[in-house]
């Protein structure tokens, strides 16, 4: 099949501005707030770029289709699209260039983290989904690479820690451009995924990675919350303080929201575990926003609300406000359970009671 490169050449001056219409319309319904009217946009492009056989436009549109779906919790028509798009992919895929090719190719982690997400979605649905996955995995390295962090990530949430740690290293150890380890998205995940069992390990590769780490500026500020908030829960409440405060120094005011959206509320409270809260330094009473803030935003409707519940209730509880506190770890607990039910163990709450109330 000839590239997409090749198509553009050998396009007539009428197909020419057909295609450059739907790339403008791609470009902005993929700027539409997610929900009807733009999955109708992206229909209607889908449409028009199938009209003129456009595959990167096709499984562009798709894409944002898919991912919408999935966090809406639409499931059925989410995999009605995700599947075919999948197809169209793996058959067509020279036509798409890179790297939206490999970004299409990570599409698969899209239906798995909204379900994941979701603790009435049962777990034989998951591991059926994860199976389609494996299928797929024998055809091409780049979905043998997605499949074995699909694999990890599952397990980490499921709390299986020698599968997770086979997995995991099967991810780790495989070359892909998508997952480079300098990667502000890599460094988070990986972050992330190692806390789970072994958060001194997550400490080290957070340690390692920071330095050199390549993103936009609100990702790399991301990592750097994450680092001081593991290095809190670490035993090192001090230093995580100390640089903490020296990146909220650094930062404009008009940059705060950023980091409540991309950060978790658990770094966010860890981070300043060791914050002087009565004095009148500012970087103390922009951190007690920033945690008011994402208390306000706080989603419970998601895995990691179970821990960022219990940060609250841990906040709360440690500054003497004994209501807001219990009724945090109330929500905590509550969200292990739903959780713990679907995975078949007690994981989260097991977890709750060791690592987050174990002194309280």
């Amino acid at each position: 099949m000839p590239s997409f490169y090749d198509q553009l050449d050998d396009m007539s001056e009428e197909k020419l501005a057909e295609y450059e219409r739907v790339t403008d319309n791609f470009t902005a319904a993929g700027g539409m707030e997610e929900g009807p009217e733009q999955d109708a946009a992206l229909e209607a492009v889908y449409q028009d770029a199938k009209a003129i056989d456009l595959v990167m436009l096709m499984a562009g549109a798709r894409c944002y289709q898919v991912i919408s779906l999935f966090n809406r919790r639409e499931y059925a028509q989410g995999l009605r699209h995700f599947v075919p798009t999948m197809d169209l992919v793996a058959e067509r895929g020279d036509e798409i260039p890179d790297p939206l090719r490999t970004a299409l190719e990570t599409l698969v982690l899209a239906p798995l983290d909204a379900m994941v997400d979701n603790p009435d979605i049962p777990r034989t649905t998951i591991e059926a989904f994860l199976g389609q996955l494996e299928t797929e995995s024998r055809s091409r390295p780049a979905a043998a690479t997605n499949y074995a962090f699909a694999r990890a990530f599952w397990h980490s949430h499921t709390g299986e820690r020698s599968a997770f740690e086979d997995w995991f290293d099967r991810w780790a150890t495989s070359a892909s451009d998508w997952w480079s380890q300098n990667k502000t998205m890599t460094i988070s995940i990986t972050g992330a995924l190692l806390d789970v069992f072994d958060p001194q390990e997550a400490l080290a590769h957070l340690e390692r990675r920071s330095p050199t780490m390549v993103g936009d500026p609100d990702d790399r500020r991301d990592v750097l919350v994450t680092l001081a908030g593991t290095r809190s829960m670490c035993g090192n409440p001090d230093q995580a303080w100390k640089e903490y405060r020296q990146l909220l120094m650094e930062m404009n005011e008009s940059e705060l929201p950023e980091l409540v959206e991309r950060a978790r509320t658990r770094s966010l409270v860890c981070a300043a575990v060791a914050a002087p809260w009565d004095s009148d330094d500012p970087a103390v009473s922009t951190a007690l926003h920033l945690i008011e803030s994402a208390e306000r935003a706080q989603k419970l409707d998601t895995a990691d609300a179970i821990e960022d519940t219990a940060a609250l209730a841990e906040h709360h509880l440690r500054r003497g406000d004994t209501a807001a506190g219990t009724r945090w770890r109330s929500v905590a607990e509550e969200r292990a359970r739903a959780f713990d039910a679907r995975n078949g163990n007690t994981f989260w709450s097991t977890r709750l009671a060791t690592r987050w109330f174990h002194d309280l």
